[in-house]
């Protein structure tokens, strides 16, 4: 008898080679799919690290600022404000008790503080910002002398009392006797600067002294000190109403709570897609 061998027809290898493909074609959109939501993913991960730096940056020092020394440099909602605002505050040094009357006399003990030197500056119950900016208020004062003074204070007798000198008295005193110790250039300034449409940068300022008039930039010189990088790829063009938001906006403090500083910011990724970060800074120093 004849032997036959066993094989597959056309029709068959037809069929499995067109499964085969339809199989290959759904593996490579999956994979081709999964690469790309990894792609965005990294992406978006990358922006949220690059924002959180500048962020984090900031907020610590704002919350060391001097009561009443923040200050913006506009607050209109707008292109012209959208694409350049400025926030300025002093950051303190050390924040110390003080024993006697600031407005009597030119000297002033105060409850042992380490770090102060001849030459920074005192500032004593500023209400306004203008009570720190501007020296003539008598509320902002230099150190022209720093003695130790042990054993001093009612009801302190084991504790060291140091005893700063001042050219002349305070204008009024702290209801709390509170003083804050600043440098003698130890202003800061945060500027969202934009060069091109689109493409803002927000750069950090510090040192250039203290001017009764808020300083903004120009060519990111600041009072003659340049601009440090702190973020890059703001744009604060909202995408769904073509409006441009406030980066910065502050509200004063009141009888019943402390300053706070929102921060609105629109960082792109490279895919062009926008993250919008919200945050609330509050400002617990108190006059």
């Amino acid at each position: 008898m004849p032997k036959f061998q066993s094989a597959y027809t056309l029709i068959e290898l037809v069929i499995v080679i067109t499964l085969v493909g339809v199989a290959g074609l759904g593996a490579s959109t999956m994979i081709q799919l999964g690469a790309q939501v990894f792609a965005e993913s990294s992406d978006r991960q990358s922006t949220i690290a690059r924002s959180r730096f500048s962020m984090e940056r900031l907020t610590q020092e704002l919350r060391s600022a001097v009561p009443n020394s923040v200050r913006l440099s506009c607050e209109t909602v707008g292109p012209s404000c959208g694409q350049f605002q400025c926030i300025e505050f002093v950051p303190f040094k050390v924040s110390s008790g003080y024993i006697d009357e600031a407005t009597s006399g030119t000297t002033l003990d105060v409850v042992e503080a380490t770090g102060v030197n001849v030459g920074d500056y005192v500032i004593i119950n500023p209400l306004f910002s203008n009570d720190v900016y501007d020296a003539s208020r008598n509320h902002r004062l230099p150190i022209t002398a720093v003695n130790k003074t042990p054993g001093l204070g009612v009801g302190m007798a084991d504790v060291d009392v140091d005893r700063w000198t001042f050219s002349s008295s305070f204008a009024e005193d702290s209801g709390q006797k509170r003083a804050y110790v600043v440098g003698s250039t130890n202003t800061v300034t945060y500027c969202l600067e934009t060069t091109t449409p689109g493409d803002s940068h927000l750069y950090r300022y510090e040192n250039y002294g203290y001017l009764s008039t808020q300083p903004t930039p120009i060519n990111r010189v600041l009072v003659g000190q340049s601009g440090v990088l702190m973020a890059e790829g703001l744009n604060q063009l909202q995408p769904e109403s073509s409006v441009y938001e406030l980066f910065f906006q502050l509200s004063p403090a009141t009888l019943q709570r402390n300053a706070i500083v929102y921060i609105s910011a629109y960082f792109i990724t490279d895919s062009g897609e926008a993250l919008r970060f919200r945050h609330e800074v509050n400002i617990p120093n108190v006059p």
